[in-house]
This record gives C-alpha cells, structure tokens and sequence, in this order.
C-alpha cells in the first residue's frame, strides 16, 4: 500500500522559507523570521505578486518559483528553470500566479502550477493554467524542472486566484476559479497523478471581468475558503470578497456568504485566516482615495452576523496580500518603506487586542517586497503505521462476555473477523487485532487476552515524618493501578503526621499491599541565614546531631568555605529524610596584593601603582586621588583605601632605590696580636648597601671549619677551640645574596694567619 500523510499548511516545515518581491526572504526555521537575500525577481515586468517556495520536512529551502522561473536552494535558475512557459506566457503580475504542492506517491517530485495574468493581450484578460515537474534527484540533487513535463497546458478562462488544499485521502486539492463566472475547479492530485476537477457553482459576483483579481485562501483547518475579487474597469461593480464552505474530503465548494461589497469603492485584493480559524482578515484596494484598509471579520459568530462584526484594523497606504506565517502572526506589505514588512500579532484576537505591528520585520539592504507573498504549499509526508499491544489479563478460570473497545477519533474500523463496529464482544482467551483508519494513517491494536489465578503480597514499611517538610510515600513500580487508603489513586502520597497508610497495587490479576507506618517525626530544619555580601572568605556551617551533609558541588563536610560569589546549598539527611536550604552570597573581592617597590639608583623612578577596584567600588590614595592608578616619580610610603558599600580595605607599599648588587672585599691576611690593627679577618662591606643572606666559613688545610659566621659584621680573631690557631694558610667560602635585585654570589679564597 502507497499512502501520504497531509499536514497543516501554514506551520509546516515546508513553508518556512519564504521569496517574494525583488530578491527577498524569510526565514522562519528558527521561529522568528529572519531576512534572508534570494535571487527571486519579475520575469517581465516591474513587480513580481505570485510566488512560491518550498522547504524540506526539516525546514530547509530547496526550490521557489516566480511562475515564469524557478530557482534552487542556492539561489541559482535550475538548468531547464529560465522559463517553464511557452513564449508570451508571463505570471509576474497574476495574484497568485504560481503554487507549489509535493507529488503524491514520489518524495523527489514537485508540481509547479503557473497562471497566466489576466492583463496578457493574447488571452483577453483571461488566464491559462499551465503545470511542470520538477525532480529534485537531478542536477546532483539541487533539482531540476523535467524539459518534457514543463509548461504543459491544463487549463483556461480562469481568474488570477489559485490555491492548494490538502484532502482526506492523502491527496491535494488545488483549487482555481473561473472568469465572469461562478465556477470553481477543483483538480484532485493523487497518485495517479491530476485527476479531472470537481466543478462548484455558487457566488455571488457577476460581470465579465468578475473575480478577475484577488487572493483565494483556505483556513488552516481547511474547512472555510475565501475568495477576493478586484475587478478591472471603470465600472469596478463586482468587487468584494465572499466566503466558502470546503469540503477537504469532496473538493466542493458551497455556500456563499457575501463578506465585504464594492459599495464604498473598492475591492478587495488580500486575506489571510488567523490559526485558530476564528478571525479573517481582508486587505482593501481603494480607487477613490491613496488609503487602503486592513479589515478583522469574527468567524465565530453565525453567518448571518459575520459582516456586521467587520472591525478596521488599520488603515494603510500601498496594496498587499496577507499571509499567515509559521509563527502565528499574519504578515503583509509596510506602510513604511518596501523594505519592511507589517504583522498583525495576536491575529485570533478580536478587535484592538490583534495587535497591528508596522515594520515588524526589516529586510536586507538590496532586497524589497511587492504586493505578493508566498503562495500556499501543501505538504505530503509518507503515511505511518502504529501498532499497540494491549496485554488484558482475566483474573477468572474462563472468559466470558468481555467487550474489546477501539479507540475514539478515527474514521472507520476493521477487526480481525471483519467486523466493523468501535468494539468486539469476545468469549475466549486468545490474540485479536484491530485496523484504525484515519485519513492516510493506520493505526494497528493487538489484544492479547490471557486469564491467571489471582495472587497477593504484602509488604511492610516503617519510616520517619520528615519535619517541617512533608513526606512522600512512593507506589512500587510496575503496576497498573494503584488505591491509597483515602481512595486518591496516584503513584505517590504526601503525608505530614504520624499513623499507619496503606497502598493496593495491581497489574493483571497480582494484587500487592504495602503498609506504611510512619513513627516518629525527624525535624531536620535549618537555616543558612539571608542572602549577604561578604568582604572577606567567610564559613558556612550546619550543625545537627547525627546528621549528613551534601554541598551543591558534593563536598560532604559540616564546614564549607566560601571564597567566591555563588549559590550555595546543602542537603542534610537522617533517617531516609531529607531538609535543604540555600544562600546566594555576593563576594566583593576588594582585596590589594600591592608589593613594594625597589629600584636601582641609577634607574629613573617612574612606577604605576595599580589597585584592584571592582565594578562598583571606589579608591582613595594617600595624596586624595581617586583613579584606580597612581604614578609615582619619588622614593616614599604610599597607600590606598578602596571601598564597595559596607566593605574597607588598605594596603600600603614602600617606594625605594638602592643598589643593584654590592660589592665585598676580602683580605688576605691579618694580624691576631691584639695591636688593634687587622686583629680580624672579616668581610668588607661596601656601604649602603643591604644583604638579604651571608655566611662565611674558614677551614684549615686538613678541611676542619675553624670558623663560621652568619653575621656580616662579625670577623675571625683567630682562635679555634678556645686556642690560637697556628699560623698558617687557611681558606675561606664566602656566598651571600646582596643589593636590590637579590643577586648570589659565591667566592672562595686564602687568608694568611700571621703571628
């Protein structure tokens, strides 16, 4: 069996790439429209009013149309795309001079319907109806028109209105009318291909050039159509717009009832039906003043008061059509400039509470829209089958008079025996089936009827009432049905006192009954306290007996530290209960890491002392400047306060020059005879100049350390245990780290004892 699906027209991800006007877009597949450039323009003319486009069942474009041309996704003509209509045959400026619709029964092909416009001086001011094919399986799959099924004549003497409307059948209806007459054509796509059309006589306008202009649109429950005439001439008598019953499963057309007249002067072009296919909305063209109209009618309301409901919406300069987008809310031409386009927001929505929007939508420089949009696109989608099992169990030895229902909302019904009734009455165990139709989709039910002897468990429970929060009790899984002692049949129960609670679980014929009994009551409350900003790292602590703890990041410590900005929460827990609570806390980080600064003296001083002020906060250094830096050309003690609401902090750093690194003289030999004259071998020091390390150390030639010192200023008078050393050579190892920049060095040498 080869059957498709029809979806809703106006949000389908076929229809969420729209080309219109010169070279413009949208695009709704993110669910806002977005301006996007195409390569769409007139064929042979100035404007361009029927267009249309088509995504794929994701939303992504393939392929649109102006009716004499037909691009693919990448805004380039297909290669048999530059005309699709015999010589002299233009579309540009027909109402809806070209519909696209999917080719039921092959998911690569797509019919192209283009029709004629009625200002063409070959046909008279009647228009042709011309079809073609386009595979999107060739050119390397961005598409093209089939050169033997292009621009092939199906139809003539009709007006500029043409729409398609998906059926009940996996079919399409694409619905054209007649000129001067009250004739609609429904031609009916099928598999097969186009079948020959369903004829409906019903209108109310007459005259040669009636119905000559104008939109045809179906709402989006497909029930109601609408038909806009705009007549040519000077007389311009029949003018107005009616609306239609619609048979989807028939393609009839029937009762008319008279929606707007031509009697104030001017006809009717544009419409569009909100989603919830309660409001129309009808676009005017004057021929009396500049100004055009943008009129909401209530479907709602009985046939006979629908006119009387007309509201005026807004008034508006330029003609447009109407289309109701993927998102709900109707577009149409701006009163402000060509590149922007209105919306009625709120389009289900009666009166002022519409919501008229101009210049909703901006396009791209380069592109403008005219007075056409997007004609309709019916998508098709491959049908799909659902099968259910349903597993019924009889608690019984036999079964007997057991009725299997089908389910509701389909349209007809086939069980397993033929028979054809929504239920089944059956007397024996045993697998019976059932066939749901509705439209192209099958939806397939399987009862698999079983008896079993009736079984019982029981189960006891005792937990605590967790305080101040409630408790949920929580029915076993797997079950079908479930009775609490005070009759509520949910999977969980919500108790906050002490007693006893008892649940019956049942899947097929196993009944379990769970009793509850709740004990003691455990109260877990707490409070990490309100909200705070805090200016240095602070605790968060918890303190319960016999308790467990869970932070936010999983640290299960009763102390946590808080060093940051952040939400923080802990779950404490005790006898199956459990109590959370959380803090947002605000760590002002005005913290100073100012370090001193040294320089060398020969080194300029020229120093930027930076604070760390956050956002918000505010800094006040020593001499009353208030910037977040300070420049600093001299020696000196500097300081800065830096403040964030309740939060102070200081920090002070030192200005000094000295020299890079030091120099230290050793000498060779000394005199300890107490002369007061080299009596010690000490080092010399070169003056100002500081030292962060130092040590010294002596030894004699056998590599005894006589000496040791970790003091610059001390020497060596000599001795060695308590006893003058002998004289002799000996050898010191001097490492000390000196000057500004912390330099190491490291020298050895001889020292001569001389007595």
């Amino acid at each position: 069996m080869t059957a498709f699906a029809v979806k809703a027209q106006y949000n389908a991800p076929e229809g969420k790439v729209w080309a219109f006007g010169l070279h413009a877009g949208l695009d709704f597949t993110s669910g806002n429209p977005v301006a996007v450039q195409t390569a769409i323009a007139p064929y042979n003319s100035s404007s361009l009013e029927g267009c249309a486009s088509v995504s794929d069942a994701n939303g992504h474009l393939l392929f649109y149309c102006s009716g004499n041309q037909v691009w693919d996704k990448n805004n380039s003509l297909m290669p048999n795309g530059h005309n699709i209509l015999p010589p002299n045959i233009y579309t540009d400026r027909s109402t809806q001079g070209t519909v696209i619709t999917p080719m039921p029964g092959n998911a690569n092909k797509y019919y192209i319907f283009s029709l004629q416009q009625a200002s063409s001086p070959l046909t008279h001011r009647s228009c042709r109806l011309y079809y073609s094919i386009v595979d999107m399986s060739l050119n390397n799959g961005y598409g093209d028109v089939i050169p033997w099924q292009s621009g092939i004549l199906l139809d003539s003497n009709l007006s500029e209105a043409m729409t398609v409307v998906p059926g009940d059948y996996c079919d399409v209806w694409m619905i054209v009318h007649g000129l001067g007459n009250h004739l609609f054509r429904a031609y009916h796509i099928i598999n097969a291909g186009i079948s020959a059309p369903v004829l409906s006589n019903t209108g109310n306008f007459s005259g040669t050039n009636a119905y000559i202009s104008g939109v045809m649109k179906c709402s989006p429950n497909r029930r109601k159509l609408v038909v806009c005439t705009n007549e040519y001439g000077a007389k311009r008598m029949s003018m107005g717009a009616e609306l239609f019953d619609f048979s989807p499963a028939t393609g009839n057309v029937s009762n008319a009832i008279l929606i707007d007249t031509a009697q104030s002067g001017y006809g009717v072009y544009g419409a569009a039906f909100s989603a919830d296919n309660t409001k129309l909305y009808l676009h005017t063209n004057s021929y009396t003043t500049a100004v055009n109209m943008v009129l909401q009618f209530d479907l709602s309301l009985p046939a006979t008061t629908i006119i009387g409901s007309r509201y005026l919406v807004h008034l508006k300069r330029g003609l447009s059509d109407l289309k109701l987008g993927p998102d709900g809310k109707i577009y149409l031409g701006s009163n402000d400039s060509t590149r922007a386009l209105d919306c009625i927001a709120n389009p289900g929505q009666g009166g002022p509470a519409c919501q008229y929007v101009q210049s909703a939508v901006i396009l791209l420089p380069g592109t403008e829209t005219s007075i056409g949009l997007p004609n309709a696109c019916a998508s098709v989608a491959p049908a799909d089958t659902t099968y259910v099992l349903h597993d019924t169990a009889i608690c019984e030895l036999t079964v007997h008079n057991l009725v299997l229902h089908a389910r509701s909302g389909f349209n007809y019904y086939k069980w397993n025996d033929g028979s054809k009734a929504d239920s089944l009455v059956i007397s024996d165990t045993g697998t019976y089936w059932l066939y749901n139709y509705a439209t192209c989709d099958i939806q397939v039910d399987s009862f698999k009827v079983r008896y079993s002897s009736p079984d019982t468990l029981r189960n006891k429970i005792t937990a605590s009432i967790c305080t101040p929060n409630s408790t949920t009790l929580v029915a076993p899984g797997g079950y079908t049905s479930y009775t609490w002692n005070d009759g509520s049949q949910n999977e969980t129960r919500v108790v906050t006192n002490p007693g006893t609670y008892w649940l019956s679980s049942i899947k097929d014929c196993l009944v379990r009954l769970d009793t509850f009994i709740m004990q003691n009551q455990v109260d877990l409350s707490f409070s990490l306290g309100s909200d705070t900003i805090i200016c240095q790292p602070m605790t968060l602590y918890v303190s319960l007996p016999d308790v467990s703890y869970r932070w936010q990041d999983g640290n299960r410590n009763r102390i946590y530290l808080i060093d940051h900005s952040g939400t923080y929460y802990v779950t404490v827990s005790k006898s199956g209960c459990s109590y959370t609570d959380t803090i947002r806390i605000t760590y002002n980080n005005i913290d100073q890491d100012l370090h001193d600064v040294l320089l060398c003296n020969d080194v300029p001083i020229d120093v930027d002392l930076q604070a760390n002020v956050p956002k918000g906060a505010s800094a006040e250094w020593n001499d009353g400047s208030t910037n977040r830096t300070l420049h600093v050309n001299e020696t000196g003690v500097y300081w800065v306060t830096v403040q964030s609401g309740a939060c102070v902090t200081s920090d002070t750093v030192h200005v000094n020059n000295g020299f890079c690194d030091c120099m230290v003289t050793m000498p060779n030999a000394f005199t300890p005879n107490n002369d007061g004259k080299n009596d010690l071998f000490r080092a010399l020091l070169q003056p100002d100049c500081s030292f962060s390390s130092f040590e010294l150390n002596i030894y004699n030639r056998w590599g005894d350390r006589v000496f040791s010192t970790r003091n610059p200023d001390e020497g060596w008078d000599g001795r060695y245990k308590g006893h003058e050393a002998v004289a002799d050579v000996y050898m010191y190892v001097l490492q000390y780290t000196a000057g500004i920049k912390s330099n190491k060095h490291k020298q050895k040498g001889d020292i001569t004892l001389i007595r």
